[in-house]
């Protein structure tokens, strides 16, 4: 693995949870001033960034290729075609993040333990497949 990658995993780690911290603050407040709409939205953004293009050097990089064969081939071989892959990448990231950190919010208004159930659930149910899938080695 390559330095790049590696400092892009632990900035897209705490970004989605910063991200939802950022819509939260900015809905419990009611500030919808430009400055932290301008950062939640740099937020969003970035993140969705950096996952479409970990996607796209996973399938593009060719160890990569090697460590994990079955991941391979989703990006078309005509640049048009890829860049368009990697549009549609990045666009249903930051919809993703965007529904995401909304519902947190919504949920919230609600109640607060109900966001630590679905957080932790959520986690717990990653950390499963993670560890059926034998991917902790």
């Amino acid at each position: 693995m390559n330095a790049p990658r590696l400092t892009r995993i632990p900035n897209l780690a705490t970004s989605i949870p910063g991200t939802i911290i950022q819509a939260m603050a900015i809905f419990s407040t009611g500030d919808l001033s430009a400055t932290p709409v301008a950062s939640l939205a740099s937020s969003i953004l970035t993140s969705a960034f950096i996952s479409a293009q970990l996607s796209h050097e996973w399938d593009t990089s060719e160890k990569l290729q090697q460590l994990d064969p079955t991941f391979y081939g989703y990006l078309p071989s005509s640049l048009k075609w890829r860049g368009f892959t990697l549009l549609q990448l990045f666009l249903m990231s930051t919809f993703n993040l965007v529904i995401r950190a909304l519902s947190f919010v919504i949920l919230s208004q609600r109640s607060m333990s109900r966001v630590m159930i679905v957080f932790g659930g959520e986690l717990a149910l990653y950390l499963v497949v993670k560890i059926l899938r034998g991917d902790f080695q």
